[in-house]
């Protein structure tokens, strides 16, 4: 999920410059499901060798998120079942692991100002900004929502898709493309339902096209972490499943296929 200190530190790196070009090394080997990888160490590798840099930090940043303790966090006496699957998962997929938060989120500030990851975060933090104050600004909401919306459709977009539709998650918005395809479909959704379709079909896609979502690996437990819900041998797939109605899930894969695949 976004965060403030994701926002402060990506506005400040929004004057970074780079003589690699605008949108340097974005695309990935087909083959590659750069996610698939059942401990930090590994997963670390494949991305150094596979990823561009901004879906580096992206990534590295989740694994700090998974891994690094949090005070309180790792020391309940009384865990839920989910709880006790996320802490067994980090026991193995976390060794080893020495990076932190704080440190990885400073490497975003060694981003260009063209990457496609830093675009994403500037944007979520120019979107929050124009809805959080006093005055209001509903135009400059209207242009960020249609790059965003852009991004989430984007058929070459790599892990900053997540980054956008966790903001328009956040910021309460439906994107005009999502609107447009549950309405040309006739599929009849809450505004509740499409904003759940809207981050469910990008999350489809990152899993699909990059990996990490079977059992015990990175964005199963990111999954499992925002819904609070986790089980042994539990998949991205199978927490969707669980907590999604058939409706929200069906239309969210159906979007998902509608972009192309990388």
């Amino acid at each position: 999920m976004l965060d403030k200190a994701h926002a402060t530190v990506i506005e400040n790196s929004a004057s970074a410059t780079s003589s690699e070009g605008e949108l340097a090394a974005t695309t990935l080997r087909p083959e590659i499901k750069l996610l698939d990888a059942y401990s930090a160490k590994e997963l670390i590798k494949s991305i150094q060798k596979n990823a561009s840099s901004g879906t580096e930090i992206f990534t590295r940043i989740q694994i700090a998120s998974a891994c690094e303790p949090s005070v309180g966090r790792d020391v309940i006496t009384q865990r839920s079942a989910s709880q006790n699957t996320i802490l067994s998962f980090k026991a193995s997929f976390c060794v080893g692991y020495k990076g932190s938060i704080a440190l990885e989120q400073q490497k975003l500030l060694s981003l260009p100002a063209g990457d496609p990851y830093n675009q994403a975060y500037g944007m979520a933090s120019e979107l929050f900004d124009g809805i959080n104050k006093s005055h209001q600004d509903p135009n400059k909401v209207t242009v960020i929502t249609k790059q965003l919306d852009a991004m989430l459709m984007a058929r070459n977009s790599q892990m900053e898709t997540l980054v956008a539709a966790e903001a328009l998650n956040q910021a309460g918005i439906i994107a005009p493309s999502t609107t447009e395809f549950a309405r040309k479909n006739g599929w009849q959704l809450s505004s509740e339902e499409l904003a759940q379709v809207q981050l469910l079909s990008v999350q489809m896609k990152s899993c699909t096209n990059f990996g990490g979502c079977g059992t015990n690996q990175l964005l199963t437990m990111k999954i499992c972490s925002e819904q609070s819900t986790c089980a042994p041998g539990a998949t991205a797939d199978s927490i969707w499943r669980r907590v999604y109605a058939p409706s929200v899930y069906d239309v969210a894969r159906k979007l998902s296929a509608s972009a192309t695949e990388f």
